[in-house]
């Protein structure tokens, strides 16, 4: 899927491993570096991959002043999560939140009542709480329409309770990593913001931070590395 094949780096993984799978190459002349991404089994026992966003969790690592946390790269249809001891990327792990979102809002019988664009007011932060506290998924989801459909929520709110509804069952099972460490939210200006007001009003930290910004970093001090290396001038 790319110009070169590089064998990705297990978890845990620290600034030097990545620098360390790094292989030099071509790009017609023009002499590149490619970077391996990483691999590891995830928590929950199933394994996992990524490729690009350990540039952006190298900039996170940076900014973490040695403490542990969480950094959420929401760029995208997978958005993925990783906890960090503040020197090393420990485990990941991708969530399908946005592109599961997307779906429903373009392909389901839901789909009618997306129209509104969707905010952090009252009926994101109840869909929050109702995803979060861990019930059916696929009744909840449902709750967008009925709920409607009886008069009980404004159409113009349905999008920002189904958004609730599938953030909050996402950020409930990685509530319990880092209760009390600041949660790095980067991604799609339009999505971010929803999982750092999410993580918030479940009682978390979270700041979003932009993420060309995080990448610049994780580039600038990987190529710090690289050139001790001796990979370039």
């Amino acid at each position: 899927m790319g110009w070169e094949e590089i064998a990705r780096v297990d978890c845990p993984a620290g600034l030097g491993a990545i620098a360390d799978g790094a292989v030099a190459g071509l790009i017609g002349n023009n002499a590149v570096i490619f970077l391996p991404g990483l691999a590891c089994e995830q928590r929950f026992g199933d394994p996992d991959v990524l490729r690009g966003e350990e540039v952006a969790a190298s900039g996170a690592l940076e900014q973490s002043g040695g403490r542990a946390g969480l950094f959420l790269s929401v760029p995208g249809m997978h958005g993925k999560w990783l906890a960090h001891d503040g020197k090393q990327i420990t485990q990941f792990h991708t969530s399908m939140t946005v592109e599961l979102y997307s779906v429903l809002a373009e392909r389901s019988v839901l789909a009618p009542l997306m129209a509104a664009d969707p905010n952090e007011g009252a009926a994101f932060r109840e869909g929050v709480v109702r995803g979060a506290e861990g019930g059916g998924l696929g009744r909840l989801l449902f709750a967008a329409r009925s709920n409607v459909q009886a008069g009980r929520m404004p159409a113009d709110d349905a999008a920002s309770f189904l958004w609730g509804i599938v953030i909050g069952s996402d950020v409930r099972e990685n509530m319990p990593l880092a209760p009390r460490a600041a949660c790095l939210v980067a991604g799609a200006p339009a999505v971010a913001p929803l999982f750092a007001a999410a993580i918030r009003h479940l009682g978390g930290a979270a700041e979003v931070r932009d993420g060309d910004q995080l990448t610049a970093a994780g580039f600038l001090r990987l190529a710090a590395l690289l050139r001790a290396k001796g990979m370039f001038a």
